[in-house]
């Protein structure tokens, strides 16, 4: 009976007939597995299976087929269906929209590697979660240098009479605080002790009213 309700065909319109009457929709490879593996094998088959109801709508099945043994003769084949449409259907969702996603970040990395201006995003602990070309060469350092790493530990900054500005009082703690885009003139102190000045912008990225981080630019002004 679940065979008759899964498919759409009645017991009648089966006898006599093979699965095909509603499969045969697997690749070749697929076939010639199976067949190896129940006839020649004589061993139980499984595999997800492409099936269509009586209907013509298409169904997707966990298929068990096990050869009927006498004296290591075949002489038949018992075989199970579960159906798993609903599964499948979800699985394809999820991966359609995975690779949605990794197009728009390839877009997104795209644009960024683009810009001509550094670009540093930062999470709302301060910490860099992305950096783009323009940055690093601004900086002279590698990609690892920032990620997951306090850009304001990472890299110093003065003032353009060349005070020191300690941590908490970098506008990118600021912004951070105030939830306000904050324009400023800074110099940044590279690794190697050079310097050079830049127009830096720090706004923050807000959710519903909260700051999730900042996004910062820079531009060198040298």
């Amino acid at each position: 009976q679940a065979a008759q309700t899964m498919t759409g065909f009645t017991f009648q319109e089966m006898v006599g007939n093979t699965p095909r009457l509603w499969g045969g929709l697997m690749n070749h490879d697929f076939y010639t597995k199976m067949w190896n593996t129940i006839k020649i094998d004589k061993k139980p088959f499984f595999g997800e299976i492409k099936n269509r109801k009586k209907n013509g709508q298409i169904y997707f099945a966990l298929g068990r087929i096990t050869p009927i043994l006498d004296e290591d003769q075949v002489i038949g084949f018992i075989a199970s269906e579960e159906e798993i449409t609903e599964r499948v259907t979800l699985e394809n969702e999820v991966l359609q929209q995975k690779e949605q996603l990794l197009k728009a970040k390839k877009i997104s990395d795209a644009m960024l590697d683009s810009i001509g201006e550094g670009v540093i995003a930062h999470d709302q602990n301060a910490k860099v979660i992305e950096i783009n070309p323009t940055a690093l060469q601004l900086f002279g350092m590698k990609h690892a240098d920032f990620i997951g790493k306090s850009f304001t530990e990472v890299i110093q900054a003065e003032t353009e009479q060349g005070e020191p500005i300690s941590q908490e009082n970098r506008p990118l703690k600021l912004v951070s605080r105030t939830n306000r885009p904050q324009t400023d003139t800074l110099v940044y102190v590279r690794k190697d002790n050079s310097r050079f000045t830049a127009m830096v912008t720090n706004s923050p990225i807000l959710v519903d009213g909260t700051t999730m981080g900042v996004i910062q630019t820079i531009r060198d002004i040298t």
